[in-house]
């Protein structure tokens, strides 16, 4: 909505600049002008290659329209001849912007929906072979600084769906995502990769087995990019290894959404799944099969850090939840 806003106003400015004029004053506005819409373009550029994180996004593009205004106040002021940019032409555009964008969000780009598919689990646990997906990077040296208490590092992203091996164990980052930092610091990888939790419980005869593989969801915050493309490939690379069902962890606030759109579509095609996530009005508001709340800061969806006794409960809640919900947006705090 914002992004359609500014846009709109941005078209207005420039359209409604007087061609003929020779004022220094309003020549020197209409340059500064040109130089925030390049800046905006910049931003956008930067946000769509992950260059730098959707608050630092939203930071400058709130920077951008402080200044639009301040501009725009000022042509105002000089009282050049011809429309006004605050006339009430603009003004009534102004507010009908939003409320067109709105609309179409809730009646087109709205995640939510009231119909979840729901899969049962088709074997006892003790016999499902149970996957992980997770929003987690594979760490690259090459990448940057990923490690605990890394800053944000969207060199470190990736595009598409993946499987790899769980073995040797592997090194997973989300140094790329917006996990809390203010609370957790990414210190150990248990508590949004549960991995060791799950293998655990195959040892153990809890579960049968553990994907030989684990997969990888990218959050590209697109709606048709995660359901048309990264859905389909993710729910390919499940099939190819027979799972039954999977844990799948987001990190952060788009992670989520990501997720339960995720799970909808393996449920769809019949694999069980749950999410271990942090938010839970989230899931809650798109719908998803399953949810097991972990309340704990953002990057601490499989448990506490550095806490195995939470994280080992945290893996068997998850896994219970497969067979003790018994319809769509089931949710169970831990």
């Amino acid at each position: 909505i914002g992004l359609g806003l500014t846009g709109l106003l941005l078209w207005i400015i420039s359209r409604d600049r007087p061609h003929q004029s020779t004022d220094t004053q309003t020549a020197a506005l209409f340059s500064k002008i040109d130089l925030l819409q390049a800046e905006r373009q910049r931003c956008d550029a930067d946000q769509a290659n992950g260059s730098i994180s959707a608050d630092e996004y939203a930071s400058a593009c709130r920077d951008i329209d402080r200044r639009l205004l301040g501009l725009s106040t000022e042509m105002d002021r000089l009282g050049q001849t011809g429309t006004s940019v605050l006339s009430p032409r603009n003004i009534l555009i102004s507010l009908l912007v939003p409320a067109l964008s709105l609309v179409i969000y809730l009646g087109i780009g709205n995640p939510q929906s009231p119909d979840r598919p729901f899969a049962n689990l088709q074997k006892p646990l003790a016999a499902a072979r149970i996957g992980i997906v997770t929003t987690a990077s594979i760490f690259n040296p090459a990448n940057g600084e990923q490690g605990p208490g890394a800053p944000y590092n969207g060199k470190a992203k990736f595009f598409t769906s993946y499987a790899e091996p769980i073995a040797p164990f592997p090194d997973v980052r989300v140094a790329h995502i917006a996990i809390d930092r203010a609370h957790t610091t990414a210190s150990d990888m248990a508590s949004y990769f549960p991995l060791a939790a799950l293998q655990r419980l195959a040892d153990a005869g809890y579960i049968g087995s553990v994907s030989p593989n684990f997969y990888g969801l990218p959050t590209n915050r697109s709606q048709r990019v995660t359901t048309q493309t990264d859905c389909p490939k993710l729910l390919s690379l499940c099939q190819d290894d027979a799972v039954d069902a999977v844990i799948m962890v987001p990190n952060c606030p788009v992670c989520h959404q990501s997720m339960a759109l995720a799970a909808a579509h393996l449920e769809a095609a019949g694999i069980a799944t749950v999410i271990m996530g942090c938010a839970r009005d989230i899931i809650a508001y798109v719908g998803a099969p399953r949810l097991l709340f972990n309340d704990l800061p953002l990057g601490n969806g499989a448990g506490l850090p550095h806490d195995q006794p939470s994280q080992d409960l945290a893996a068997k809640l998850a896994v219970d939840l497969l067979v003790d919900a018994t319809a769509p947006r089931t949710i169970k705090q831990s």
